[in-house]
């Protein structure tokens, strides 16, 4: 009896601990909302506030929220071809041509901008060879 007295003791103020842990971090969380929802200042400190203090506050606030939303910009798919895309939930068929779009697309680039080079070059040594046969042709007609 005094076994099963004490293991019920013990139980309980494990208990009990566990609900004050627990009330603690909700009251933690409550209060942190708070102060997120709140406005910094109250109407008795607005008062003992000068407008500078309050302008410092509202430029810090504003660069604040400014540097969150660069983060947001900066970070998402790093692998995409776009900085700041995420990955959006879409059809089947939208998703191969976005997968098509951004894993081919540079590859058929290249290719193209390949096949302009070449193209380039031939144009290129085309018009040497006929500089070269003009010079002939003028040399041949000098020389006579």
């Amino acid at each position: 009896m005094e076994l099963e007295k004490a293991r019920k003791e013990k139980e309980d103020k494990k208990a009990e601990q566990e609900n004050n842990e627990r009330e603690k971090k909700r009251a933690l969380k409550a209060a942190h909302q708070n102060k997120k929802n709140t406005a910094v200042c109250s109407s008795s400190e607005e008062s003992s506030t000068t407008n500078d203090e309050a302008e410092d506050g509202l430029e810090k606030t504003h660069s604040r929220e400014k540097e969150r939303a660069e983060k947001k910009k900066r970070s998402g798919n790093k692998k995409g071809a776009l900085k700041g895309s995420k990955p959006t939930k879409c059809s089947p068929v939208a998703q191969k041509r976005v997968t098509f779009r951004f894993h081919l697309a540079m590859p058929l680039i290249r290719r193209v901008q390949m096949m302009m080079m070449m193209m380039m070059m031939m144009m290129m040594m085309m018009m040497m060879m006929m500089m070269m046969m003009m010079m002939i042709c003028l040399l041949v007609t000098l020389s006579l």
